[in-house]
């Protein structure tokens, strides 16, 4: 029983779980430069001086500086090391001049030979490197002759005129960079959920719910489900009804089901909500039970409909069967009526019962196709 519930629902929510993973990755991989600000393979601290270029996007974390050059109002301009031996710059927000001053003093001691290793502090960085305009070359120049680091032929030979400005993520992203964030960050979520439902078995998790707090024998409810009127999202049987109520199964006693009817909804599609476009119809069978809650069990026709509520006619005398408006009426002003009718409908057609039966005198339901209550049959 539980391998066949799980054929029928797990199959669809891989596939949605599928889709919906590629339409996350369809949406990442679409925001190209957002992707590579994540994705680059090009670490600061691993590339050489020869790779470097305008707009080259890097990330890595920083965690040695020897000093700073230059600073504006924003922010100030440090010396890096990259590649073997070589040297450029990096321009960091004030918010991180706390820790950079950290690294450079433990950089500077590293260096003298003070310490034996280089600073334990750490900034993550991501960002893009650009070639420096004439006055910010100047200043990086002359930092290393003023500090007496390298004189100017060496200054010629190690240093690479490029700056590596580091961008938080929540400022590299546009508006649009966000909306795809957004919408992946959804369709992961979706994909996950479904996952977890999967894995944790929780499709089938309200059956065993209902067996375990009624006391019901699994072999007896396994025997009669397996036995039953078999359809895509509903199995019916002659003392148990088990139903797909989307992501999760349900069980109940066939017995408390009272009422149960076809219905219809159509949507019309409109362009600019003017111009219509076309309609699509979905069917369902919904169930009133004794406890005055309504499930309902959606089919892919209304051919589909009418043979689960066949059924119900023909094995389960005290269901109401079909739709009215004077049944409508007693389910929301009088439902203990309504169910005193079901009671009534089964003591009249109890004795007896068998599966072809037609009822044709029962007033509850008619012959025509729609299975529509007529009063005054």
């Amino acid at each position: 029983m539980y391998k066949k519930m799980k054929r029928k629902t797990r199959v669809e929510m891989i596939i949605v779980t599928v889709i919906v993973f590629a339409i996350a990755f369809a949406l990442f991989w679409f925001n190209g430069e957002t992707r590579d600000y994540l994705l680059t393979g090009d670490n600061i601290n691993r590339i050489s001086a020869s790779e470097l270029h305008d707009e080259k996007i890097v990330r890595g974390q920083l965690y040695a500086i020897l000093g700073c050059y230059a600073e504006d109002d924003g922010g100030a301009y440090y010396v890096i090391p990259v590649g073997e031996d070589e040297y450029m710059g990096v321009y960091l927000e004030k918010k991180y001049e706390d820790r950079a001053w950290q690294i450079v003093n433990d950089t500077v001691d590293y260096v003298n030979g003070v310490r034996e290793n280089v600073s334990s502090y750490r900034i993550p960085t991501g960002g893009m490197v650009y070639s420096m305009n004439g006055v910010e070359r100047q200043y990086f120049h002359e930092w290393f002759t003023d500090t007496g680091y390298m004189d100017e032929e060496e200054v010629a030979l190690y240093t690479v005129d490029y700056t590596y400005v580091v961008i938080p993520f929540n400022e590299w992203n546009t508006s649009s960079d966000i909306t795809c964030y957004v919408f992946t960050g959804i369709c992961l979520a979706v994909a996950l959920f479904c996952l977890f439902w999967i894995v944790t078995g929780r499709d089938i998790a309200g059956v065993k719910k209902a067996m375990r707090q009624n006391n019901w024998n699994k072999d007896e409810v396994e025997a009669d489900i397996l036995a039953g009127f078999d359809k895509k999202n509903v199995v019916i049987g002659r003392r148990y009804v088990l139903w797909n109520s989307g992501m999760r199964w349900n069980l109940y006693p066939v017995h408390d089901v009272i009422w149960a009817y076809q219905y219809t909804h159509t949507t019309e599609h409109r362009l600019y909500g003017v111009i219509k476009t076309g309609t699509t119809v979905t069917y369902s069978v919904h169930f009133y039970l004794r406890n005055g809650k309504m499930k309902a069990v959606s089919t892919k026709s209304e051919q589909e409909a009418q043979e689960i509520l066949e059924f119900f006619v023909r094995t389960q005398p005290h269901v109401i069967v079909g739709y009215s408006d004077e049944l409508r009426a007693l389910c929301q002003n009088n439902f203990n009526q309504l169910v005193q009718l079901s009671n009534e409908k089964e003591m009249r057609y109890g004795q007896n019962y068998y599966e072809g039966t037609s009822q044709e005198s029962d007033t509850w339901q008619n012959d025509e196709p729609t299975l529509k209550y007529d009063p005054n049959s």
